[in-house]
Order: structure tokens, then C-alpha cells, then sequence
């Protein structure tokens, strides 16, 4: 996560970048969270797959035990959701707000260049 701690101070340049060079930083930057999250904990990739923003914003801070900054994410979709209800992703409060982060400064600027869905 240090990496991305010092891409984000550097991301105020990213709106000035050339396409290809934010499309690839956006790239880089998805990827590397999706990674970031697959341990905490071991969900069915699916789960993170069906992750919505609303999910991401009502994301809750919890205590697991060990006195770290921990927060955790609901997701409503998933494969067996029928059965169990949401499923909880625990993940750093660190690595939620990197995906926070993600969200507001990098998404918009895709979504404006790739015509994408904004939900």
C-alpha cells in the first residue's frame, strides 16, 4: 500500500495527464486494489465483483480484536446471498480509504473519457 500512499499524493496531476497515461494509472490503481482486498477476508471473487458504491459509502468501522483500524464492507450480491445475506468484507480502514479515494478522484475521469456508467 505504500506505493499507492504515494501515487494518491501525486494523483493531483492526474486529471492533466495525457489519456493513455490515465487510463494505464487507472488501470494500475484497479488492479492493485482488487489484489489489495482479495485477503480480507477470503471471499468468493464474485463478492468483489458485485461490490456497489452505496456498499462502499456505508462501509462501518469495527474493532476485530487486534486494535487495527478496520472497516467493513456489506455486499447485498452475491452467489449465495439467498442463504447467508450480505457478505462482509473486512478490510484496513487504509485500504478502504485508498478505494474511497479511487472512487472520487480516478473513476469520474474514466467515466468521462469511456462514456462509462456512473453507477
Amino acid at each position: 500500500m505504500n506505493e499507492l500512499r504515494e501515487r494518491r499524493q501525486n494523483a493531483t496531476r492526474f486529471p492533466t495527464l495525457p489519456t493513455n497515461l490515465r487510463l494505464n494509472m487507472a488501470v494500475d490503481w484497479r488492479q492493485y486494489l482488487y489484489l489489495a482486498m482479495v485477503p480480507f477476508p477470503a471471499q468468493r471473487t464474485g463478492v468483489y465483483q458485485n461490490l456497489r458504491l452505496k456498499e462502499l459509502e456505508d462501509a462501518k468501522e469495527v474493532d476485530d480484536g487486534t486494535g487495527a483500524a478496520m472497516v467493513a464492507i456489506g455486499v447485498a450480491a452475491h452467489k449465495t446471498d439467498y442463504r447467508y445475506g450480505d457478505a462482509i468484507v473486512v478490510v484496513p480502514k487504509e485500504l478502504h480509504e485508498l478505494l474511497c479515494f479511487f472512487v472520487e478522484k480516478i473513476r469520474p475521469a474514466l467515466l468521462k473519457e469511456g462514456g462509462g456508467q456512473t453507477g
